[in-house]
């Protein structure tokens, strides 16, 4: 980018503040043993394609829309929707779907359904992908639609709308297209291994008793007996270290 385009402010309103995704991440239900409150994470092959997303709001738009954004996006257009898309979409559980949803209504100030390049980085940290510039840039030449005010970086006869990145912003839709693909494209191990790390902070490769009751405290079950959290450690301690191992772990949100 030349240094003559404009730089990117933030919108009104805009706070870099992100969730606290070790709640949000974790969904440990009272009266629940450790297997049934631990995340789980499908194959994708075991994953339902029964959902009719087409009930939610983040269904594909009708063709005569697609075309609308198709030529007043940015360089490349708006990314029609695909097969593969669809797939992807149909695969969402409604608890990632609620997590997509989440996110984009947390850093979307204005509740314009829109999200400009700041908040597009942002909401997707939020969902647990960290990306940088280049990529974020160009998601948002790909599937961006100029805000009402925007201004064409080239006004010749004939030459196809572009706009800089700065003038563009992600539609709803659109933005559940990418988490979804993103999610798709995440590999579970990862995700297992991530939300070990979320209990085991201090990193000594199991979960103690201490690990689970202060999860447990920042989801706010304040329900939960002692004797209870000891229940749930003891009956996943297969190798005897006083915890969960991480190998037990696996097994746990991977059966």
């Amino acid at each position: 980018m030349s240094q003559g385009h404009p730089s990117f402010p933030p919108r009104a309103g805009f706070s870099t503040k992100l969730p606290d995704r070790t709640a949000s991440s974790l969904h440990t239900q009272p009266q629940q043993t450790f297997g049934q409150s631990a995340p789980s994470f499908p194959r994708r092959a075991e994953q339902s394609q029964g959902a009719n997303y087409g009930a939610y709001s983040n269904a594909p738009p009708p063709p005569s829309q697609q075309q609308q954004y198709n030529t007043t996006a940015g360089p490349s257009g708006f990314k029609p929707y695909t097969e593969k898309d669809s797939n992807v979409l149909h695969e969402l559980s409604d608890e990632q779907r609620a997590e997509i949803n989440e996110a984009f209504s947390l850093f979307d100030v204005d509740k314009d359904r829109h999200l400009d390049y700041h908040e597009l980085r942002v909401a997707l940290r939020a969902l647990g992908f960290t990306i940088p510039k280049h990529e974020a840039l160009q998601i948002i030449q790909t599937n961006g639609v100029p805000k009402p005010t925007a201004q064409r970086l080239n006004t010749g006869p004939g030459a196809r709308p572009q706009y800089h990145a700065s003038q563009l912003l992600i539609p709803q839709n659109a933005f559940t297209r990418i988490a979804a693909q993103k999610i798709h494209d995440r590999d579970p191990r990862e995700e297992v291994e991530r939300a070990f790390y979320l209990f085991d902070v201090d990193r000594k490769e199991y979960i103690n008793l201490e690990d689970l009751r202060r999860v447990t405290r920042e989801l706010g079950e304040n329900s939960l007996e002692e004797q209870e959290l000891q229940n749930m450690i003891d009956e996943f301690d297969y190798d005897g270290v006083g915890g969960v191992s991480k190998d037990a772990f696996f097994g746990i949100c991977l059966q």
